[in-house]
């Protein structure tokens, strides 16, 4: 039985770095809501994610007995996407302020769930490192 798994490290690493790519569009949306003809950008990740963990994507062959066994999973990456239809207003911009801090929230949300789950990992990591002792 593993108590660590580097690739769990790895994807709320990743995770992490997503949601705060999402973080940065979502800030840079409300501080846009007043511009005419901004377009507001959206963040895909989670997606890609699950495609890569349920092995449905492109796996990459294990050519050396010394390469990782799951490298596909790197290829789950944030994808900036800009959101050009859908104007709610007359100017053009499609920014819904009571939408964006809705999902302002929702991502501060998963942030902390995932650095509670990173921070227990990584807890384990050193426990494992220093063989228990303090």
């Amino acid at each position: 039985m593993r108590v660590v798994n580097t690739e769990t490290i790895d994807i709320l690493s990743r995770a992490l770095d997503a949601l705060s790519l999402r973080h940065a569009a979502i800030a840079h949306n409300i501080a846009n809501v007043n511009t005419p003809g901004y377009k507001r950008y959206t963040v895909r990740f989670e997606e890609f994610l699950a495609r890569e963990l349920s092995g449905e994507s492109l796996r990459l062959a294990r050519t050396h007995p010394r390469h990782r066994a799951n490298a596909g999973t790197a290829a789950a990456r944030p994808i900036v996407e800009r959101q050009l239809g859908g104007s709610i207003r007359p100017d053009g911009n499609n920014v819904d302020i009571d939408l964006e801090m809705a999902a302002l929230s929702q991502n501060a949300i998963l942030y902390q769930a995932l650095i509670g789950q990173l921070a227990w990992q990584l807890r384990a990591l050193k426990t494992a490192i220093s063989e228990g002792r303090r």
